[in-house]
């Protein structure tokens, strides 16, 4: 496929994928057996449908991609996660892996900030330096601490799918049990376009000029005169984004789900909730005494509606109202007296 490149947690999964390849003869052997099984099925389902050989030729061609698959499958993964990373090396271009750099330049302002730097302004001056060398240090750790979790999750996951996916590719000629094989697919789509949402987000961070620690500064030293100091101004600028590019990369498989998946009615449905639970806080609640205030109102005028009195019941109607029917209380029929049988009629 070309060359490509090696992102921090593609060569990671390098590693994993030839640690994990001593697993494949032995989950190939179990896999060629669930695909016979797979197959016969598959064979009778085409003949209980009616004898359809369009299903019957069906069968037997996802047979056939399902055994290639199995039998390739160290080079099959190889591909899936070249694919990602080609495009990642079309989207990137020449403006390389952002974060690597941006790690490097995090690095050189830490360490490039001495003592004898900061004693030179007082040591007023130094307390607020060592601080902020202090948050800056924080903010570098976090930001790592989110590329070893995106690393980790890449190739846990990256794993999990190399290991199950033989047996799970082996169910795809049956009907009955083929959407797990469809489910696996998407699943493995989604881990494969992680380092082209990679590739994007750094593209976007350059194209806004934000790709390194120079041009940040660059725009934080463009504020007016007079509002704050420059050096605090930096450093809060370099801590700021190096939060937020630690959120972007801990979100790429969510994005990524979402993609495939096409559920962007999910992350719509999503934003509408967040921005009604805003406006609710920000209103302090102020719509709730009104809805109880207009409940109560319905209630009073729905109670005039009907008067009860005594045993019985007197509608009244209302305004844009229709007639209403008066219903007499009711009342215990009462019982027929008994007759008396006189001993004339008993004689007789």
């Amino acid at each position: 496929m070309g060359s490509v490149m090696n992102f921090f947690f593609t060569s990671t999964w390098a590693q994993a994928q030839g640690g994990l390849s001593g697993l494949i003869p032995t989950l190939q052997t179990i896999s060629y057996s669930i695909l016979a099984i797979t197959l016969l099925l598959g064979v009778y389902e085409s003949f209980l449908s009616g004898g359809s050989v369009r299903q019957l030729g069906v069968t037997f061609l996802k047979f056939g991609v399902a055994a290639a698959l199995i039998g390739n499958w160290n080079t099959f993964m190889t591909d899936v996660v070249n694919v990602g990373t080609t495009f990642a090396t079309a989207f990137l271009a020449a403006n390389g892996d952002l974060l690597k750099q941006w790690v490097t330049d995090m690095n050189v302002t830490i360490t490039g900030t001495s003592l004898t730097s900061l004693l030179e302004n007082g040591v007023s001056a130094a307390a607020m330096g060592a601080i902020m060398v202090l948050i800056i240090m924080i903010a570098a750790i976090l930001f790592l601490l989110c590329m070893k979790l995106l690393t980790l999750c890449f190739v846990f996951w990256g794993g999990v799918l190399y290991c199950m996916g033989p047996i799970l590719v082996a169910l795809g000629p049956s009907g009955m049990v083929s959407d797990i094989t469809k489910k696996y697919c998407r699943s493995l789509a989604e881990w494969a376009m992680w380092p082209a949402l990679y590739a994007m987000f750094c593209t976007l961070m350059v194209a806004i000029q934000m790709g390194n620690v120079s041009a940040v500064l660059g725009q934080s030293n463009g504020l007016p005169t007079g509002i704050g100091d420059p050096a605090t101004n930096n450093s809060i600028t370099l801590v700021l984004t190096s939060l937020l590019y630690g959120v972007c990369i801990i979100i790429i498989p969510f994005i990524a789900h979402y993609v495939i998946g096409g559920s962007f009615a999910g992350v719509a449905a999503g934003i509408a909730t967040a921005i009604k639970a805003g406006a609710a806080i920000a209103t302090g609640g102020a719509a709730a005494p009104a809805m109880t205030a207009g409940g109560g109102a319905g209630g009073a005028s729905g109670g005039a509606g009907g008067v009860s009195g005594g045993g019985g019941s007197v509608s009244i109607p209302q305004s844009g109202e229709g007639s209403s029917t008066s219903l007499p209380p009711s009342r215990t029929p009462p019982r027929p007296a008994a007759r008396s049988q006189s001993p004339a009629a008993t004689s007789v």
